[in-house]
Formats: C-alpha cells, structure tokens, sequence
C-alpha cells in the first residue's frame, strides 16, 4: 500500500520541477524506502482511463460536455457571467412579478443561484433579491391602487347619492 503522505510529497516535487533522482535522494534521507518511492512514482505514473459515456460507453474527452458518438449530455456547460446575460437576469427578475410569474419557468435565478461559481452564485443572488424587491413593490403597487379605485367609487357613489336627493 501506498503512503499517501509519500505520494503527495513526490507530487509536490515534481510540481515544483525537482528531478526524479533528486526526490529519491530527498526521500531516502526521510528515512523512506527506495521500494516506497518507486511505488508512489509508478503509482503517479499509471495513466488514468479516460472517463467514459454512461449512455454508449465510449471513451470521452473530460473537457467534453456532450458525447461525440452518441451526443448524450456529460456534464452541464458553465452558466454565462458576461454583462449582457446579468442584465437580462436582473430585468426579468424586475418585471417577472408584473407578469404574474407566468413565466416563473423561464426564469434562471435559482439556477444561478446553485451554482458552485461564486461569481455565477452572487449574479442568483442578486436576481433574487431584485425578484424579491420587485414582488413587494408590485404588491404594494396593487394595494395602493385597489384602494385608490375603492376609494374613488364610494365618492362616485356618495355623490351620485346627494346629488339625487332625498
């Protein structure tokens, strides 16, 4: 079995651009073994298979976001950052509670938000909080104005009342 701490030590090293024969020599002076370090090099050697498609079982590039054999999904291409698609967000955040939330499918906030991106995670954050902003306003928008109208009718109706008489 290979010791982890030997095998991030020869990863280290090699990293930082030490030769090979110069790590055994290092090593051996820690008081590891010649048998130990070649271990951890052929374990550090050992080529990695590739990943491979969980659909057609093909061999795949990591870098791949679909499989060029059979187009199956692998992973989910990086969210846009750039300037317009914020923009976009942030003023569908702003008039989606004027829409109702008929929309509310079409609205990528939450998914921002999910991200592991910190920067992808705070546009989510900022659409939510706009979202949320937005929604009071609206709602406060509607109130006034109900009240406003409720308010306008009676007067209609009060004047309607004494302009007829007793």
């Amino acid at each position: 079995m290979i010791n982890q701490q030997l095998l991030d030590y020869v990863r280290q090293q090699l990293g930082a651009g030490v030769l090979r024969e110069n790590i055994f020599q290092m090593a051996a002076q820690g008081g590891w073994q010649t048998q130990e370090v070649q271990e951890a090099f052929a374990a550090i050697d050992k080529p990695t298979p590739p990943p491979l498609c969980s659909y057609c079982h093909q061999a795949v590039l990591p870098t791949y976001y679909f499989c060029p054999n059979c187009g199956n999904k692998l992973v989910s291409a990086p969210l846009s950052t750039s300037i317009e698609t914020q923009a976009w967000i942030y003023a569908f955040s702003a008039i989606l509670p004027l829409i109702c939330y008929i929309m509310i499918s079409k609205w990528p906030g939450i998914k921002y938000y999910k991200s592991k991106d910190a920067q992808t995670k705070q546009i989510g954050t900022v659409a939510i909080i706009i979202l949320t902003l937005s929604t009071i306003i609206t709602m406060w928008l509607a109130y006034v104005g109900t009240q406003a109208l409720i308010k306008s009718q009676l007067n209609s109706i009060s004047a309607d009342m004494s302009a007829q008489g007793p």
